[in-house]
Order: structure tokens, then sequence, then C-alpha cells
């Protein structure tokens, strides 16, 4: 692995290729409460039942960094709709959907460990440029936010 970025190691089922021109959504590691994390795990596991695409998400790979700790656990994807696998969950995994006809398809990235301390802006610079260097058209970031930390301004904004 190169000790200076993000690798994708995809499934052997799967061709990076296919990651060219599709929407990445990605949580930001170590926000507020871990709710992109959050949202992602309902992404995976309960998909939208009017969204056929976000049904159609398989296991496309992991990402390796030496700012994240390498973490192996049960399949955490796994539901009554979506049986066990025997397949591990890891550190960094990548989930995809192929594009509907005319459209785009949608991959996401699931944080299964945390980003070293002090490291994540490094580590989001290199994931930034590897989805720069994979063709990918957009990259959404899932955060949370601590309304704790508003000022005054905000806290007597108008939410109109």
């Amino acid at each position: 692995m190169d000790s200076e970025c993000v690798v994708f190691a995809p499934a052997p089922d799967f061709d990076p290729a296919r990651l060219h021109g599709t929407t990445l959504v990605v949580p930001a590691p170590g926000s507020s409460q871990m709710l992109g994390q959050l949202a992602v795990d309902l992404i995976l596991a309960v998909p939208g039942r009017q969204n056929k695409k976000l049904q159609r998400l398989r296991r496309a790979g992991l990402l390796r960094s030496r700012w994240v700790a390498p973490v192996v656990g049960c399949d955490a994807v796994a539901t009554s709709a979506r049986p066990p696998s025997g397949t591990p969950s890891y550190a960094l995994e990548v989930f995809f959907a192929d594009a509907d006809e005319g459209g785009a398809g949608v991959a996401v990235v699931q944080f299964r460990s945390e980003v070293q301390k002090g490291a994540g802006a490094a580590f989001a610079a290199e994931l930034a440029d590897w989805a720069s260097a994979t063709g990918l058209a957009r990259v959404v970031v899932l955060a949370g936010a601590d309304a704790s930390r508003r000022v005054d301004a905000q806290l007597a904004a108008n939410p109109d």
C-alpha cells in the first residue's frame, strides 16, 4: 500500500472503472454524534422502498489509509431482508449501485474505525485526491453539527 494516499481495493467481482462519473456519499469522520456514520448505516440497512438504486447497493471494495486504524468485525449490514453473508466488515468499506438508464451510479463509504487524532485534514485531502483520480462526479459529505456551539445571533435567527 502506498503510505501517502488512500487506496481502493476492489472486491473480486467489481471493476473500479464503474466508479467513474458516480456520486460518492461519505460520512464526515468525527462529526458530532457520529451522525454521518449513522446516516450511512440507515442507507445500507434500510434502503428506501421508493429508491430502487439504494436497494441495489452492494459491497464494492475497501479503502485503506494510513490515517485509519484497521479493524474487522461481523457483517454490519445484515438485516432480516439482507441475511448475513459471512463477509466481515472492515474499517472503510465502499458500497456501489449501478446507474439507472440515463442516470449516474452511487457509491457510499462507511467508516467502522476512527481517523487518527489530528489527521482529519490529511485524510480528507487524500480522500479528495482519490475521488478526483477515480473520476467521481461529486462527493456528498454527511455530517452532524453540535447545536450547543451556535452563537447568540444564530439562536435568535428566524429559520425562514
